[in-house]
């Protein structure tokens, strides 16, 4: 049976959904969402029913295996917040390097003490670009903490972990964070240029 899971933090994640139909249930909720984000990222694993739960690579394809020893509807719940937060950081990692990338003939510029290339309105636009992204990619929204629901069913917890060592979601957080500093410093930067 298909199973299609929506987070709040604006991620989908289906169980036995074929990858030409998963748009049908993206397409559901488009209307209700506050942002389209210019910036779109997705996984996918092979599941099937074993003796114990594990994850390991295909032998042959580019694919990982999600073994799971019971078909159970919150056992994928709990796989479902792992992987709805993996792809949420990996969406934000993208979000901040696709700016990085965007101004970074510019940065290089102010940072080696040449003249701003790009006039005060420009400059000014940056900076909202970078604020509004600083204010979407918020790490206290709960990405690098356990869901409610896993800590409220700690029969499922093992699952969840699993996962989440698996998809190295506290590096990912780490590695946010740094990008974080990073974007901070070049907005400290272009505001100091404004202001002498």
């Amino acid at each position: 049976d298909a199973i299609c899971f929506y987070f709040k933090n604006g991620t989908v994640v289906t169980w036995n959904v074929k990858k030409n139909h998963i748009n049908q249930y993206i397409e559901l909720v488009e209307p209700f969402c506050d942002l389209q984000l210019p910036v779109y990222h997705s996984d996918a694993f092979i599941y099937r029913l074993g003796e114990k739960a594990t994850i390991l690579p295909h032998d042959y394809f580019n694919e990982e295996i999600l073994t799971v020893d019971e078909d159970d509807i919150d056992i994928k719940l709990s796989l479902s917040y792992a992987f709805s937060q993996s792809i949420k950081l990996k969406m934000y990692e993208l979000l901040i390097e696709s700016l990085i990338d965007k101004y970074s003939p510019i940065i290089k510029s102010v940072s080696k003490g040449k003249k701003m290339p790009v006039t005060r309105k420009t400059i000014l636009r940056i900076i909202g670009d970078i604020l509004e992204t600083k204010s979407m990619v918020n790490l206290k929204s709960g990405l690098s903490y356990q869901p409610p629901f896993i800590w409220q069913h700690p029969n499922i917890e093992s699952y969840y972990l699993l996962l989440t060592r698996y998809l190295d979601i506290n590096e990912s957080v780490e590695v946010l964070k740094k990008q974080q500093n990073k974007i901070s410093e070049v907005f400290d930067m272009l505001n100091t240029y404004l202001e002498n």
